[in-house]
């Protein structure tokens, strides 16, 4: 039986499918490598942006992160233990790899297409930050949209791992290179090409920009380009 949410979901892509001259809703991403602060910087981002908000009925923005893994698991109808399991995993800052659970659930290329589905819904409604999970492979040629990278030096983000999660460096330096890999990884497999930093619009370095100066950045390049 075809899943009706899928095919609404298909359905408000061809409808609202761009086309020059239109409007479109604005979705910024937020990418980074381990160790930044991407959560707290999006939450500091939306909540900047909708005190700024002036216009009246204007929509508020929203922070979308776990939601994303939330609604693709229920399309893909995964496992209870499976859905649990994988929130835990990212909650430890591992990335999910769409092709692990390929024999599965309807192979790659289904789970792939369900995954691009979900983050482009939330990239359709508009006025959404998605953190990670390969939003800017998804959404990078959609207009009114903006694309951030967190990046910082790898010793930097070994100390801030280590202190966080209570663990020694080399620990920390391994899940480091681990999930900076996957997050590649899963850009790459989305995109269909070798990652690259052409993919953002604007990269910051997080040991040198406080949370505040980088939100401030973008708050005034959002403002230039309309999109609030």
């Amino acid at each position: 039986m075809e899943n009706l949410l899928l095919k609404y979901m298909e359905e408000s892509f061809h409808k609202n499918e761009y086309r020059p001259g239109s409007s479109y809703p604005p979705v910024v991403t937020l990418s980074r490598e381990y160790g930044c602060p991407s959560k707290l910087i999006g939450q500091l981002l939306i909540d900047t942006i909708n005190r700024k908000i002036t216009r009246h009925n204007a929509p508020k923005w929203r922070f979308i992160n776990k939601e994303i893994l939330e609604d693709a698991a229920r399309e893909l109808k995964m496992p209870e233990v499976n859905f649990n399991a994988m929130l835990g995993a990212e909650e430890r800052g591992i990335v999910l790899d769409i092709m692990t659970f390929s024999s599965t659930y309807g192979g790659s290329a289904h789970i792939r297409k369900t995954f691009q589905k979900t983050v482009r819904s939330f990239a359709m409604q508009g006025y959404v930050v998605i953190g990670g999970r390969g939003g800017v492979a998804i959404t990078r040629e959609l207009p009114n949209s903006l694309h951030i990278r967190l990046q910082a030096p790898i010793a930097w983000r070994i100390r801030e791992v280590a202190a966080r999660h209570g663990i020694t460096e080399t620990e920390a330096a391994k899940m480091a290179h681990t999930i900076d890999a996957k997050r590649t990884k899963l850009i790459e497999n989305l995109h269909g090409s070798k990652f690259s930093y052409s993919l953002f619009d604007l990269i910051y370095n997080c040991q040198t920009l406080s949370r505040e100066e980088i939100v401030a950045s973008v708050i005034q390049v959002m403002s230039a380009r309309n999109m609030i």
